[in-house]
């Protein structure tokens, strides 16, 4: 999401295949300023406060908050005792990527399937941050 030099906010959403290392589609989304037929304008500097609102500025990448996946336990295996922890993984190939610049701020990170691992992990901050910027996302660019 970009605010040009007019004035005028655009998304732009980027396609990737895991065959491909390039982008394979390029979807492009402007605010009508004024109603359009049935299209109602929408307010972009609305959507950007909500986008923020998720902490997208600051939040890491999936495999940073693994650890927090799973309760750890005392193990015995082998005459030994050890921690261990039983966690869930996903291999449906859902993913995301974000890239955001808010002024000097700048973030990158990505994660997986973030409504499957929150049903599991209903507490983790970063996973309800993640499906809260999903939401966003949903609501107002169809993602």
């Amino acid at each position: 999401m970009i605010k040009n030099n007019e004035n005028e906010w655009i998304v732009y959403k980027f396609y990737y295949s895991k065959n491909f290392k390039a982008v394979t589609k390029i979807d492009e989304l402007r605010f009508p300023k004024e109603r359009i037929g049935k299209l109602k304008p929408k307010d972009a500097e609305l959507i950007w406060l909500n986008l923020l609102m998720t902490n997208i500025e600051f939040l890491p990448n999936m495999e940073t908050i693994r650890y927090k996946f799973g309760k750890p336990h005392i193990d015995f295996d082998k005459g030994e005792r050890g921690i261990s922890r039983n966690k869930k993984h996903i291999l449906d190939g859902i993913g995301y990527k974000v890239y955001v610049r808010n002024g000097k701020i700048e973030n990158s990170f990505s994660f997986d399937n973030p409504e499957f691992y929150l049903k599991h992990y209903p507490k983790v901050d970063e996973l309800i941050s993640y499906n809260e910027l999903l939401s966003v996302m949903k609501k107002e660019f169809s993602f």
